[in-house]
């Protein structure tokens, strides 16, 4: 008797009974909430110094002169630091909850490309590109820097899958446009932890028509004293307080800190290469001895132009011109096609390795072709590379020809680790990567 009531007191175990998981928060921690605002600031803020920048303000280009004069436009470095610095903030705080490091050396590097570049647009350093195409090349950076930091790229690091690696952090980041309104609405309208409910839509309403409230007597004062207006302008630096233009202002940074709210707290890319290549190994159902053939084509095709134009072209290793040809129109001349035949050479190179049923290891015939049509590719580029250093030991450096230069760099790079590829597993993408990445940077400063 005493047994049962000692199983009654107890109770029934429930074995293999399944327990259903609570559901997670939309936040992972109280810094997601927290950046919901911060976005909408920095999309106020991309708006007021980046993309919409009034002359005569204290940010804005001031031309100094003195020794051949210079440019300071602090707009662009403002803006570099309180983006960096506030997803820095933002994954610093996630990696309390199990996020990841902000702070590794992929993301320190991308980082320093972007602040260079800033800097660049801050002094008036934009001789080689251009302020237009530099500014361009800012948010390209950025970008890039936001998906390292928050752990977008395959493995980590730069590499093979550069392209896709852009594509999904650009996507995430427009993704924002839908986990803004999503989170704000959750933010505000989530009414499960009533005594914990900080802030409601009165609580937003209240303060959005304060802030409304603020600007009309900004504005009314400082239009009853000139005093008052130029003390407004020193101390709250923007200048113009009208009412409907501030305002439309504010409504516009809503879906531009969306993107930035998307391009922050992007999901980690869990997925490694060898992953991406187990399914890009499906692709492989190409004969092995056709891909052969197409390589062999294109070695028949540059042997033949060679054998035609073999005198005209190897005269800039010999400083020799044809008959007719001005240095510069020599140098000119072919420059950029040979760059556009070896760039289509590397994409033949990726695609005979990528879809021929056996690879360069497995097939010796192919490894062969391959190593002929990298041949062919490395003599076009020591042809373009004479042709251009022929043209600035006569004229000199332009800002197009140090663009012509780190594009041959470049160029060069990808070919010497494309042909070791063929012999050792190296990556190539990479280091055409780095050097490409961090050298246009610098040249921004030029």
């Amino acid at each position: 008797m005493d047994e049962y009531r000692l199983d009654a007191q107890m109770g029934t175990p429930s074995f293999g009974v399944p327990q259903i998981p609570a559901k997670p928060p939309f936040f992972a921690c109280s810094a997601e909430k927290w950046a919901l605002p911060v976005a909408w600031l920095l999309g106020w803020l991309y708006l007021k110094l980046i993309l919409i920048v009034e002359s005569g303000e204290w940010y804005s280009g001031v031309y100094f002169t003195g020794h051949g004069g210079w440019t300071l436009n602090l707009a662009p470095m403002l803006f570099a630091l309180v983006f960096s610095g506030g997803i820095l903030s933002l994954l610093a705080a996630r990696r309390r909850v199990g996020g990841v490091n902000p702070f590794h050396a992929e993301s320190l590097l991308w980082l320093g490309c972007l602040l260079v570049v800033a800097a660049a647009l801050t002094f008036g350093r934009c001789a080689v590109l251009g302020e237009g195409e530099t500014t361009l090349l800012l948010h390209g950076y950025a970008v890039w820097w936001a998906v390292a930091a928050t752990g977008g790229l395959t493995d980590g690091k730069t590499g093979g899958f550069v392209p896709l690696d852009l594509v999904c952090g650009i996507g995430r980041a427009f993704s924002g446009l839908v986990y803004f309104p999503v989170g704000a609405w959750h933010l505000v309208f989530d009414r499960e932890k009533k005594e914990k409910q900080k802030i409601t839509w009165i609580t937003l309403l209240y303060l959005f028509l304060a802030l409304i409230a603020l600007m009309l007597a900004a504005t009314w004062l400082a239009g009853a004293d000139a005093g008052f207006e130029n003390l407004l302008d020193r101390v709250l630096v923007f200048e113009n307080w009208e009412l409907g233009e501030n305002v439309f202002y504010l409504i516009l940074a809503l879906p531009v800190g969306a993107f930035f709210y998307g391009l922050s707290v992007m999901k980690p890319n869990r997925k490694p290469s060898a992953l991406r290549l187990a399914n890009a190994g499906k692709l492989r159902q190409v004969p092995t001895g056709l891909a052969c053939g197409v390589l062999m084509a294109f070695f028949a095709l540059y042997l033949l132009f060679f054998g035609v134009q073999g005198e005209y072209l190897f005269g800039a290793f010999l400083g020799r011109l044809p008959e007719g040809f001005t240095v510069a129109e020599y140098a000119r001349q072919g420059f950029f096609q040979l760059c556009l035949v070896m760039l289509l050479n590397f994409a033949l190179l990726a695609g005979s390795m990528s879809f021929a049923e056996k690879t360069v290891k497995e097939h010796k015939l192919l490894r062969v072709a391959s190593a002929a049509l990298m041949g062919f590719s490395l003599l076009l580029w020591s042809t373009a590379a004479a042709k251009l250093g022929l043209y600035i030991v006569t004229f000199g450096f332009t800002p197009k020809r140090l663009l012509a230069a780190w594009a041959l760099l470049v160029l060069l790079v990808a070919g010497i680790r494309a042909v070791v590829n063929l012999w050792k597993d190296c990556s190539v993408i990479r280091p055409a990567a780095l050097v490409g990445g961090v050298s246009l940077a610098l040249l921004c400063l030029v």
